[in-house]
């Protein structure tokens, strides 16, 4: 019936008009798609398509839904998108609309859900729609750990993909179990030697639990730090590389070649100190020299020479092939043996229980945890020996090789409560005998006894610091100080003089007086002060004061003069008739004055000098009457 139609009115002249009759049609074809792969762990992508080929088709909504397990008991579906108005676009004389509906990382309940995809129109009242069910595989061991229903990623082909974000996640490899490592190793790169003993006394069942065990470590060391790589070294009698570090090149290939690629004969017993010598000189295992080298060396066995055992592992250190070495001794082992192997004594793991899948899990645990653990920095802050007031000084914090972690560090210097100085986010791999420096403009007193520490910090997760103090031990040389300050000093004969020299510096100077050359006796020195009882005859002395104290290892000296004159006593002076007098305490001068109606006749001050004094006594004359009353004087 679509179609135009046309109305012709004829009246003298004809006029017409046409109407367009289209249809309003639902879609004709509705159909979602999955854009992405399927497998638990991963974000799943699915598009809901609506065609239509004839008619028009006004703006479409999309609904989703789903039914899944937690629905289908209540009979219903849950709406988990509604998109209206979402308009076409024309395709080869269709017209064609779209909807997507993003779902993230897929768990274990979302197997078997179905998603269906419904469009309405406002002026039809029919619909269409379609449906798609998630179907994927779910490993048997997932549910054997505290997963928590948490995404693993696709767990058949990739095994980085699934351990770089979780971790103590089990996944499925092929037919087998495995354990995402629980550890994050932020070391950059390491190449990791596994000495595995394969004697007799391992036996089939305890070894398996050895592959076991290497793999998980080597899951742990790969998967934080990419460009890392392992190699094995298997002994009984004999020693022998079974693979390279640099043979295998995927994660994947590496963890088959170890489980269950690693073969064990167990028909000779373990010869140790071979096998030791074998790691001091082989280069079979392609160490890299740009990488860290650690070797872990795994035995069941005991030496029947204990003392070549040790001499071995003594050339083993001494070869400096491996940065670090551990020794991990299971059911059977010698611990005397196993500390001399080992680099540190916190690198000696043992397990009397190694078969027990428990016990052997804690024991690689720990290992990890020590492999990919970050000693503290090791800081020295050093300071100059010479401290001395009124120079500036400059601190070193010095740091020594930091291991190549893949990191940024801080150092931070504080002195009390107080920060002066920081320097942020440097490169973990510059830290290699590296150091930072502070440096105090002016030292003053106020700085002697005071702690300045440097605090360095490893950006890891947790963070790693290190730190060292140093106390200043300030300087300063003598500085001499007389008082009375006045010199010369005169004083007459039978006069006490008391002199004080102080002297400031650091450490606090010994002081002691002199005359001439010659150290004034203690009985005339007190302390710092001299007594001085001046002769009945007079003298002119010059006193020295010297200071003394080391600085930096040398003496410092001060010192400063003192002139002392002593002279005679001058004879004793009266006051003349109708005056007065006043002398000096110390009578070296003398000062006259006359009363109302009579003056002065001569100096009014008189000096002292050696024993005499500069001018007559003076005397009062009455003053006449005419000019006392009459005269202005």
């Amino acid at each position: 019936d679509e179609g135009i139609y046309t109305c012709i009115l004829m009246v003298n002249a004809s006029m017409e008009s046409n109407f367009n009759l289209q249809l309003l049609t639902p879609p004709a074809d509705l159909e979602v798609t999955n854009r992405s792969i399927v497998a638990l762990g991963k974000s799943v992508t699915l598009e809901c398509t609506a065609t239509t080929t004839r008619g028009i088709t006004q703006n479409l909504d999309f609904y989703w839904l789903v039914f899944n397990n937690e629905t289908s008991g209540s009979g219903g579906a849950t709406v988990v998108r509604n998109t209206r108005n979402v308009e076409g676009h024309n395709s080869n004389g269709s017209v064609i609309y779209s909807d997507v509906l993003f779902i993230p990382a897929l768990n274990t309940s979302d197997r078997g859900s179905i998603y269906q995809c419904e469009t309405a129109n406002i002026n039809v009242t029919n619909s269409r729609s379609s449906e798609y069910e998630l179907d994927f595989h779910v490993p048997s061991c997932y549910a054997t750990t505290n997963c928590n229903g948490i995404a693993i990623g696709d767990i058949t082909t990739t095994f980085f993909e699934c351990c770089t974000s979780l971790s103590g996640v089990s996944f499925e490899l092929g037919e087998q179990c495995r354990m995402c490592p629980i550890s994050d190793c932020p070391f950059k790169a390491r190449d990791v030697v596994f000495a595995l003993d394969t004697s007799s006394r391992i036996g089939p069942f305890q070894f398996q639990s050895i592959r076991e065990f290497v793999a998980g470590i080597s899951a742990t060391l790969l998967v934080s730090s990419p460009n890392s790589s392992v190699g094995v070294v298997l002994f009984d009698r004999s020693p022998r590389t079974q693979f390279g570090v640099e043979e295998h090149t995927s994660l994947d290939e590496l963890l088959l070649a170890i489980n269950p690629g690693l073969p064990y004969n167990g028909r000779f017993s373990a010869n140790i100190g071979r096998a030791l010598r074998f790691l001091s000189s082989t280069n079979d295992t392609g160490l890299r020299s740009d990488n860290s080298n650690i070797a872990i060396f795994l035995t069941g066995s005991r030496s029947n020479n204990q003392s070549a055992t040790v001499i071995a592992a003594i050339e083993l250190h001494a070869a400096n092939v491996y940065d670090d070495i551990y020794a991990v001794g299971i059911n059977s082992y010698s611990f005397t043996e196993l500390r001399a192997i080992a680099s540190d004594p916190s690198f000696v793991f043992t397990s009397n229980r190694f078969f027990d899948s428990f016990r052997s899990q804690q024991l690689q645990q720990s290992l990890i945890n020590q492999l990919c653990s970050v000693p503290p920095p090791d800081v020295t802050v050093i300071a100059p020996f010479s401290q001395i007031v009124g120079e500036s000084l400059t601190l070193e914090c010095r740091i020594e090789a930091v291991k190549d972690i893949d990191s940024t560090v801080d150092i931070i210097w504080t002195t009390g409560n107080t920060e002066v100085r920081r320097v942020e986010n440097i490169p973990a791999c510059l830290i290699s005998n590296y150091s930072d420096f502070f440096t105090i403009p002016v030292l003053s007193r106020s700085d002697n006894n005071r702690e300045y520490q440097c605090d360095v910090i490893i950006n890891t997760t947790p963070p790693v610091e290190g730190n060292n103090t140093v106390q200043l031990n300030v300087k300063q040389p003598p500085q001499m100080v007389i008082s009375p300050s006045q010199s010369p000093h005169r004083v007459t004969v039978g006069m006490q003089l008391l002199l004080h020299c102080a002297a400031e510096g650091l450490p606090i100077p010994t002081v002691q007086w002199h005359i001439k050359d010659d150290p004034v006796t203690p009985l005339e020195q007190i302390y710092q002060q001299l007594y001085l009882v001046p002769t009945d005859s007079p003298n002119t002395t010059v006193y020295t004061c010297v200071g003394r104290n080391f600085v930096s290892g040398t003496e410092r000296i001060a010192q400063v003069n003192v002139t002392v004159i002593v002279e005679r006593q001058c004879p004793v002076l009266r006051a003349p008739f109708r005056g007065q007098i006043t002398v000096s305490d110390d009578r070296k001068m003398a000062f006259f004055s006359c009363y109302r109606g009579y003056s002065l006749r001569g100096s009014n001050v008189l000096k002292c000098k050696n024993g005499q004094w500069n001018r007559p006594r003076p005397s009062c004359q009455l003053i006449p009457r005419l000019c006392r009353w009459n005269c202005n004087f």
